[in-house]
């Protein structure tokens, strides 16, 4: 058996050190998903078990939030195609985003209403997929529903914020209801893009 040479010797620790590191993130990307699962799960059925109870008013005065387990919440956004109820956190934390998605900026009553949340599966992974014309629903603390469809899906560079707001009111620009995630690894930005429909 012929000797390994040391520089073979380290090339072969090293692949599997980063084999290693890969399997270890693989397993604590799926922890952190199967316990926001938990958590927003919770959070949404508690919300719709106490719709219009117990709200108070957001930092703002403008949006009502209830209180649940030291967090505020404006309601939840249900995108019936991937079949997901998610509750969203009224102010951004990154923390946060680790138990559910969160509103980034804006409001539903000023049509510019952001809201962020990581790429697990049962969050906005899906956003990379879903079909332009799907549509979006937004139910308020207080009952309220507000109805979107999908109009626009942008990738963007994670370092462009600027993006994500509410540039102007015409053109690509007139959009009232923005969801938005990174893909895995963090290599851009998905950003999706709703039109309010109106009855």
């Amino acid at each position: 058996m012929k000797r390994l040479k040391p520089l073979k010797i380290f090339l072969r620790l090293a692949s599997l050190a980063c084999f290693i590191g890969a399997g270890w993130f693989f397993l604590q990307n799926t922890q952190e998903a199967k316990s926001a699962h938990r958590v927003s799960q919770r959070i949404s059925n508690h919300l719709q078990s106490e719709q219009g109870h117990h709200l108070v008013a957001s930092e703002n005065g403008a949006m009502p939030v209830q209180e649940i387990d030291g967090t505020n919440f404006i309601g939840r956004l249900k995108i019936p195609s991937h079949q997901l109820v998610l509750p969203i956190a009224a102010n951004y934390s990154f923390n946060q985003l680790y138990q559910t998605p969160t509103r980034y900026q804006g409001s539903y009553y000023t049509n510019d209403l952001v809201i962020c949340a990581h790429n697990y599966p049962e969050h906005f992974e899906g956003l990379q997929t879903i079909a332009l014309g799907e549509e979006v629903q937004l139910e308020t603390v207080d009952g309220q529903e507000y109805r979107y469809l999908i109009s626009n899906r942008e990738y963007v560079e994670p370092t462009n914020v600027d993006s994500v707001y509410k540039q102007g009111v015409t053109g690509d620009d007139d959009w009232d209801l923005t969801l938005f995630t990174c893909t895995p690894a963090g290599l851009k930005r998905v950003i999706i893009r709703c039109e309010r429909i109106y009855y």
